[in-house]
C-alpha cells in the first residue's frame, strides 16, 4: 500500500483592513432643488408682444398742399387795458366765508393736510394771508393760501369748496391777482 502523504499546512489569512461602508460620513445626497418655485415655462411663440405687422396704406401719403403755414403767428393774450390783467394763481387758493375766530394755525392744520404750503420768503412761515378790515382790524373771513405746486391747490378746491370748516360753509377758489402793465411799481401813500 502506498503511504498517504500529509497535505500542506493550513495558513490563516492575514488580518486585512476593515470592510468599506458603515464607517465615516454618509455619501453626499443629490443637491436640494433650486429655490421654492419651479422654473417658469417658456412663453408661447408669437405671444403678441412683438412689433405690430407693418400696415400697407396703399402707396405714399399725398403731399401737403401748403395750407398749414403761417398759422398762430403774432403775439396773443396780451391785454393793454390800463387797469392791468386779471390772472389766476394756479398754486394759490382764496377762501371766503371763514369763521371770525380762525387763525393762520387753524388754516395751516386743515389746508396743510392737502399739500405742502409754500413758506414765506421773509418770515419762513407758511404763506397764509388773513384779510382784515383796515379800520377795525377785524378778520373779514377771507384768506389766501399759497401751495408749493398747483395740484395741491386744485385738490384743496375740490376738497373744501362748499364744505363746512370750523362750523361755517366756505367758498374756495383759485386766487387771482392783477398784473399791472408796464412792469413798474407805483408808489402810494
Amino acid at each position: 500500500g502506498g503511504g498517504g502523504g500529509q497535505g500542506p499546512p493550513c495558513f490563516m489569512p492575514p488580518p486585512g483592513p476593515p470592510p468599506p461602508g458603515g464607517f465615516g460620513p454618509p455619501p453626499p445626497g443629490p443637491p436640494p432643488p433650486h429655490g421654492p418655485f419651479p422654473s417658469m415655462p417658456p412663453p408661447p411663440p408669437g405671444g403678441g408682444f412683438g412689433p405690430p405687422p407693418p400696415q400697407n396704406f396703399g402707396g405714399p401719403p399725398p403731399m401737403g398742399r401748403g395750407g398749414f403755414n403761417g398759422r398762430g403767428g403774432g403775439p396773443g393774450g396780451y391785454s393793454n387795458s390800463p387797469g392791468g390783467e386779471k390772472k389766476t394763481r394756479d398754486n394759490a387758493v382764496y377762501i371766503t366765508g371763514l369763521a371770525q375766530e380762525v387763525t393762520e394755525e387753524n388754516l395751516e392744520e386743515v389746508f396743510g393736510a392737502i399739500g405742502r404750503i409754500k413758506p414765506d420768503r421773509k418770515t419762513g412761515k407758511p404763506a397764509i394771508t388773513l384779510y382784515r378790515d383796515k379800520q377795525t382790524n377785524r378778520f373779514k373771513g377771507e384768506a389766501m393760501i399759497a401751495y408749493d405746486d398747483p395740484p395741491a391747490a386744485n385738490a384743496a378746491i375740490e376738497w373744501f369748496n362748499d364744505k363746512e370748516i370750523f362750523g361755517q360753509k366756505v367758498n374756495v377758489e383759485f386766487a387771482t391777482y392783477f398784473e399791472k402793465p408796464g412792469g413798474g411799481y407805483r408808489g402810494g401813500g
